[in-house]
């Protein structure tokens, strides 16, 4: 009886003492806003798929990290060890995706790589009118065109007012 505990004790050792590693990966790298991006966490401890605990997936986006979601590793459905959260990811441009395995009683907390991925499209923009004047033909328009989400990006292009039938009162390069 005593061997039998011993050999247990050391087995749950050896498996306690093993190293846990967390692999990511985030697909697709880049694609457009709006779209859902699939995080995989693959957890390992001594080179064996874990399947207990938990993931937390964490965005890191214009220097502000917020978390997308906890998962459990998956055991009996899916992949063992692996813990995968399909999200949209909010902002256009690049993003920084980390994966956290959480500590249970036998694996320590451990932390992937960073994974970087793009989310592509454009900004809204907002656009105001203002008459200044009141005489037909005494009057001045001026439109003011602002970009919504970054406050880096101006927007570029033309503005076209039109009369009532069509046609171009003026067009002003923004």
């Amino acid at each position: 009886t005593s061997l039998c505990t011993a050999l247990m004790i050391l087995a749950f050792c050896a498996v306690a003492g093993a190293q846990t590693t967390i692999t990511l990966s985030v697909t697709p790298a880049s694609a457009a806003n709006g779209s859902v991006f699939t995080m995989t966490a693959k957890v390992k401890a001594g080179g064996t798929a874990l399947g207990v605990g938990t993931v937390t997936f964490r965005d890191t986006y214009n220097s502000i990290a917020q978390v997308l979601g906890t998962v459990q590793v998956q055991s009996a459905n899916g992949t063992k060890g692996n813990a995968v959260l399909n999200q949209q990811l909010g902002g256009i441009g690049t993003h920084s995706i980390v994966a956290t395995f959480n500590a249970t009683n036998s694996n320590p907390t451990i932390s992937s790589a960073a994974q970087s991925v793009t989310v592509t499209g454009s900004y809204p923009t907002v656009a105001s009118l203002v008459q200044t004047g009141g005489t037909t033909g005494n009057y001045s328009l001026t439109t003011t065109v602002v970009g919504v989400g970054s406050p880096n990006l101006s927007p570029t292009g033309n503005v076209s007012l039109l009369d009532k039938i069509g046609r171009a009162s003026c067009r002003e390069r923004v």
